[in-house]
């Protein structure tokens, strides 16, 4: 099975009893005997228009907002979404050359332009379907032996990434860089070393600043760059009838010190039984890097809400814009957009009124600080950024009246 950024295996804490997780599945998608699209058709012989048909209507293997993945055929899946981007494709192509660990096969991957996408883009990737069991929904189902011999073969996987060395750091072919560590809106592009270590020590003396780290962390300084997948769980592995281990689910790969791999293990909430056997198995590492990382993970999966980012209570459509009676009904069209961003950015039924991270072409500038008692403020912040009016034609009709 094939699966997305978001895939949350049905045995995870936070999983299908919580609305905000809960994926749509369709049986038809894992029967052997079902008749799928595409069945017997060479995939090169198929328009783009075909496949984006069938990213609507093709049977879903799993599905989470706006972002999913469907299967075309006995043998492929069609991932399509907002969060597809080309840097994943890439990724997928540089480790089935550089290493020997088992990943989906990518046959075709194109992107259609968007402009009310976060991105600006809807991506669709066909790989290989894998056939067989999510480690997320069996791992706790192993016997002792079984789970020993997953965590080996994680650790091999690891030490593979791990010697494959990169010269630039970020998205493999460019792009935001995203991940845990980037926050929920990405970052970037970062082109260099510098612009890595310049970005996230910003990051830590936010920390710092919020008492969320210790004070006596030092600046990052990074040394090399290697191929790293930012994700590594049971939930982005499948569990083949022979027994070997397929990693799955490369959205966030990229080029990033050694230490990230360790740290984005370290700050799992999921299966700590499984992140604490890796761990314990990885070889000796350099260990100031992966302090300073894990204390800027620490910080955002603890308080990001205070220190990044921190939505409100409030739905979309109870937003008070000023002078509500004048409105433009342009309003109606801004709320629609509005609630599109909040939904790709994982909040869902709310949006961040209280820090708004001001970002310009996927760059970042200093927090702003935007009390939702003074909303005017906000939507000030909102349009006099060039990424979200460019999004949304309707924000330069409401610009004159809202400043």
């Amino acid at each position: 099975m094939s699966t997305l950024d978001e895939n949350v295996p049905s045995g995870a804490p936070n999983g299908p009893g919580d609305p905000i997780f809960t994926p749509t599945i369709d049986p038809q998608s894992k029967d052997s005997t079902n008749v799928f699209p595409l069945d017997g058709v060479n995939i090169e012989s198929v328009s783009d228009e075909h496949l984006i048909l069938l990213g609507d209507t093709a049977p879903v293997l799993y599905q989470i907002g706006p972002n999913k993945v469907v299967r075309i055929s006995r043998d492929l899946a069609l991932k399509c979404g907002p969060s597809v981007l080309p840097s994943e494709a890439k990724a997928l192509d540089l480790a089935r050359r550089k290493t020997v660990i088992r990943v989906p096969h990518v046959y075709r991957s194109f992107q259609v332009d968007d402009p009310f996408e976060y991105y600006g883009t809807r991506g669709y990737l066909v790989m290989d379907y894998i056939e067989g069991r999510n480690l997320g929904d069996c791992w706790m189902q192993l016997a002792a032996e079984d789970k020993a011999d997953v965590i080996s073969q994680s650790a091999a996987i690891i030490s593979q990434l791990q010697s494959t060395v990169l010269p630039t750091p970020g998205p493999i072919g460019g792009g935001p860089c995203r991940g845990k560590l980037f926050t929920d809106y990405g970052a970037g592009p970062l082109n260099s070393g510098s612009e890595m270590e310049a970005w996230l020590n910003h990051k830590l003396e936010i920390c710092k600043h919020y008492n969320q780290t210790p004070q006596d962390i030092p600046p990052f300084k990074f040394r090399k760059f290697v191929l790293v997948h930012q994700d590594i769980s049971p939930r982005n592995m499948i569990l083949d009838a022979a027994g070997q281990v397929w990693l799955i689910d490369w959205a966030h790969a990229g080029a990033y010190p050694p230490a990230v791999e360790r740290a984005a293990v370290a700050e799992q909430h999921l299966f700590p039984e499984f992140n604490k056997m890796l761990l314990n198995a990885l070889p000796h590492y350099d260990a100031e890097p992966f302090r300073q990382l894990q204390n800027v993970l620490k910080a955002h999966i603890r308080s990001i809400d205070y220190s990044f980012n921190s939505p409100t209570e409030r739905p979309v459509d109870l937003l008070s814009f000023p002078d509500e009676e004048q409105a433009p009904p342009e309003v109606d069209e801004f709320r629609r957009f509005l609630r599109r961003r909040a939904i790709h950015c994982k909040f869902l039924e709310s949006l961040d009124m209280n820090f708004l991270e001001v970002r310009h072409d996927f760059s970042e500038a200093p927090i702003l600080k935007a009390p939702m008692r003074v909303p005017r403020v906000v939507w000030r912040d909102i349009l006099e950024n060039p990424l979200w009016t460019s999004s949304a034609p309707s924000l330069q009709i409401l610009k004159p009246w809202m400043l």
